[in-house]
């Protein structure tokens, strides 16, 4: 008898997690990173252009962060500090984006397993009847 209830359980507790996958969607798409590829793309096809002064920048600024580095597993290369600036705008518009899509997916998810975890207790506790109606009104909740 109590295993037939442990599956009756489980299987409850089974359709709450399909529910809540089902309502709360597929996360936000991370931000796109940026290769070295990315950057000798860019340069053959004109993309990306730099001027010297900025280049002197980029490798003032290397020198600088190699110098005050200790360790040498740490040191950052050039090839990062130019593809950190070549792509720059790129990257905060997209985390940007990512940012306004993530808030947006937590709040969803955060009011989907809230009925969620009311229909868990419902289900826990015993009451059928209860549980039932929770899992009903769940299957019927529109966030």
């Amino acid at each position: 008898m109590a295993k037939m209830m442990m599956g009756q359980i489980d299987h409850a507790r089974a359709r709450v997690r399909n529910i809540k996958t089902e309502l709360v969607g597929k996360a936000p798409e991370q931000p796109k990173s940026f290769s070295t590829c990315d950057l000798v793309v860019g340069l053959r096809d004109g993309t990306v252009v730099f001027t010297g002064p900025q280049l002197q920048k980029f490798a003032q600024a290397w020198a600088d962060q190699y110098h005050l580095s200790r360790s040498s597993y740490n040191r950052i290369n050039f090839e990062q500090v130019v593809l950190d600036a070549a792509f720059a705008q790129e990257r905060a518009e997209d985390k940007k984006r990512y940012d306004a899509e993530k808030l947006v997916y937590d709040n969803l998810s955060r009011r989907v397993n809230d009925e969620g975890t009311k229909v868990e207790d419902a289900i826990v506790l015993g009451d059928n009847a209860a549980a039932l109606a929770a899992l009903t009104a769940f299957a019927a909740f529109k966030p």
